[in-house]
């Protein structure tokens, strides 16, 4: 009899491993167990990305990697030159992590800015923006501000990430997310959690994919 854990979060569920420590050994394991486990989607560091076409050869299973991770700082033009390389060497949905210095310095024109060029760029190519948040340095009114800008751009989806690994709050940011998103728009996230019940909240909240490192392990939990 196949795993019900599987049967009900498989949708929900995709590989990714954006960490300092990240290898291309590592990056292959993770190809293999997301056609293994038939998983949609997976989410590595670009440099990764052109191999990881490689290994994923004749899937359907989509590619994504993160720009300017984790917290954005780089400049604009920078990010556009690393989004142009990103979509050449085959990824499918850019994941852009936006400026917390100017977030944090209420710079919300530039925010503005730096999601025109990349929107463009990645509407241009047919590919898919997400926008990432680190929601752990974020409070709420920023967390509402960020809804309102990419919600109105119509982004495909906003990821929340937290850059200290402690998830105490992720169940309630998305639930507040998903109170100032409008529905078109995918609210995923990412847990470093392997507990079958945790994953559960987070998609009760609202959260429509969940990333990990340890989708094999959420997915064999024996109890539901």
């Amino acid at each position: 009899m196949p795993n019900i854990n599987m049967i009900h979060l498989k949708p929900h569920l995709h590989y990714c491993n954006v960490q300092p420590n990240t290898t291309l050994l590592q990056v292959q394991e993770l190809c293999k167990k997301t056609i293994q486990l038939q998983l949609p989607q997976i989410c590595i560091p670009p440099l990764f990305v052109k191999k990881a076409v490689e290994y994923l050869q004749q899937t359907n299973i989509c590619i994504s990697t993160v720009i300017g991770y984790p917290y954005g700082f780089s400049a604009i033009e920078a990010k556009v030159a690393e989004t142009i390389l990103a979509i050449i060497d085959g990824a499918n949905v850019i994941e852009l992590s936006i400026n917390i210095g100017a977030l944090k310095s209420n710079d919300w024109q530039y925010l503005a800015n730096e999601l025109q060029h990349i929107q463009q760029l990645v509407q241009a190519k047919n590919k898919l923006l997400t926008i990432a948040l680190p929601y752990n340095v974020l409070n709420k009114a920023e967390i509402m501000q960020c809804c309102d800008l990419y919600g109105i751009a119509g982004v495909h989806a906003v990821k929340l990430f937290s850059t200290d690994n402690i998830e105490n709050n992720l169940p309630e940011t998305i639930q507040t997310v998903k109170q100032f998103l409008t529905a078109s728009i995918k609210i995923e996230a990412v847990t470093n959690i392997n507990k079958v019940t945790f994953v559960q909240q987070l998609i009760q909240q609202g959260a429509s994919a969940i990333a990990s490192k340890f989708c094999n392990e959420i997915l064999n939990t024996n109890t539901i």
